[in-house]
């Protein structure tokens, strides 16, 4: 990778004055911009300093109008490859850092407060007390409630996803887990209920961090779907009533058979896939079926290598071990291909980056990856998830060619990523995982069927959330913060070419 230094990233030094500043500072100003350079000790600021002065004074100019000014680009080149040298590389912000800090507070609480007012505004008053419920049900969960198997043992699915993403949040984006766990504290206290003992009063956490501010805006959307609905109108775990059987100590090869075996059963029991029962009706490349199914997949594949990351540090044996490191590297950069595809669809990126995915995608990526924590063989077992039983037929991809076919650009983007996965093998990466492990344990096997049952379902629900979004417009509209619809600024351009 690149140096980071002031050469490499092209600072541009502030050129109106110069001035010393406690703890052996210089500070370059220019208007209300500044940057500090931070020196070592007196010695070394003097020495700055001289040389600062000296530079501008022989290679530099001043004017009323324009304060110091470099009389070319090679002056401040020569500058920042000494400033670097000498190790002196702390440049200031232009604002003072907790001016930035007090501003990514306010917009966080902006952020939760606009997600309890929606919540509250959803759900009917006379399901208030069903939501308080709910909330005191949330805020009592820890880390240790939030795994796979205990959510598991939950009643509705949008419980069941919620508890996987604070699982999933509380271990990978503690900001994110913060805010959700203040929306829920904000809520409560509006319904005029008492807080659970031993939660805190509800603070909006300090700045962003080190996390991405877009994943607060999907956590918070997530938090919103799956209360309202956990009150309003929940749906049934329906893999809950399929006990996984309690398989005797066996070799990997075995539980191969097993596993396969299992998965079908559950698959048979979710029952038809809403999204291909409409999708096989659809006569329209233009369809937002077709080309939300892009983005959502473009959300998933752009997160997919992080499902497969916590792997990699697992102390696994050898084989095991090359295999999750090529199953990683092989994934690597798949999220270009959905790109491509959504771009064919019309879909710009500043769209893909304004809008969020559908809550229930979001929380099967979260799930994915908590298994792939807590639970190894549970991960192993559940790659086909996504990659597909070896063997089964793809209706999806039989209805997206159908679909297809007269328009080259969406063909082509489509037909490269099949024909690469295809290539791979991914469908057989379970077998391959399985076989390398001598013998696995009674316990082992049932949490891992557990994890598999669950997964199973969740994905099933995605296509059902899909099929009801992105099939209730005759437009393509694109999923926003808290759920909005987002307004396009161009329709979509899929003309066919020969």
């Amino acid at each position: 990778m690149d140096p980071w230094n002031l050469t490499a990233n092209r600072i541009r030094l502030a050129a109106n004055g110069l001035e010393r500043v406690a703890g052996y500072g210089i500070v370059l100003k220019d208007g209300r911009r500044q940057q500090r350079i931070e020196c070592d000790d007196a010695e070394d600021e003097i020495c700055v300093y001289s040389y600062l002065n000296w530079l501008w004074s022989d290679r530099g100019s001043r004017s009323e109008s324009h304060g110091l000014e470099w009389k070319n680009g090679q002056i401040e080149e020569d500058l920042l490859r000494w400033l670097d040298s000498q190790a002196w590389l702390t440049v200031g912000d232009e604002v003072p850092a907790q001016a930035v800090l007090d501003t990514e507070s306010a917009a966080i609480g902006t952020q939760i407060d606009q997600a309890v007012a929606k919540l509250l505004d959803e759900v009917p008053q006379e399901l208030h007390g069903v939501l308080g419920e709910t909330l005191v049900l949330v805020l009592g969960w820890t880390d240790s409630d939030c795994t796979v198997l205990s959510a598991c043992e939950e009643s509705s699915i949008e419980l069941a996803a919620l508890r996987l993403s604070l699982g999933y949040y509380s271990r990978n984006a503690v900001v994110v887990h913060e805010c959700l766990q203040c929306a829920s504290a904000t809520a409560l206290l509006a319904l005029r209920h008492a807080l659970p003992p031993r939660t805190a009063k509800p603070q909006p956490p300090e700045g962003y961090g080190d996390s991405d501010e877009n994943a607060i805006g999907i956590g918070l959307t997530q938090w919103l779907a799956f209360i309202t609905r956990a009150a309003v109108e929940p749906r049934r775990l329906l893999s809950a009533t399929i006990v996984p059987p309690d398989l005797p100590v066996s070799t990997g090869e075995q539980f191969i058979i097993e596993v396969e075996r299992f998965a079908e059963h559950v698959i048979e029991r979710l029952g038809v896939n809403p999204y291909l029962q409409r999708l096989t009706y659809c006569k329209d490349t233009h369809a937002p079926l077709l080309a939300g199914l892009a983005i959502e997949e473009y959300y998933v594949t752009r997160r997919f290598v992080e499902i497969i990351a916590p792997m990699l540090s697992k102390r696994l044996n050898e084989p095991l071990r090359q295999l999750m490191f090529r199953y990683f590297s092989e994934e690597l950069g798949h999220e270009k291909f959905e790109y491509d595809t959504c771009v064919a669809h019309g879909v710009t990126l500043a769209e893909l980056r304004e809008a969020v995915p559908l809550p229930i995608h979001a929380s099967f990526v979260d799930a994915f990856t908590l298994t792939a924590q807590l639970h190894p063989m549970g991960f192993l077992c559940s790659i086909m998830v996504t990659e597909g039983l070896y063997g089964r037929s793809s209706p999806l991809g039989d209805q997206v060619h159908r679909l297809t076919a007269g328009v080259r650009r969406l063909q082509d983007v489509t037909a490269r990523h099949s024909s690469l996965n295809e290539s791979l093998s991914h469908d057989t990466i379970t077998r391959h995982a399985l076989s390398q492990i001598a013998v696995i344990n009674r316990r082992e096997k049932r949490r891992a069927l557990f994890a598999l049952r669950l997964l199973l379902e969740l994905n099933s629900c995605t296509w059902e959330d899909m099929a009801t979004f992105y099939g209730s417009s005759p437009t393509l509209q694109m999923h926003g913060f808290l759920g909005s619809r987002l307004k396009r600024n161009r329709a979509p351009d899929v003309t066919p070419s020969v």
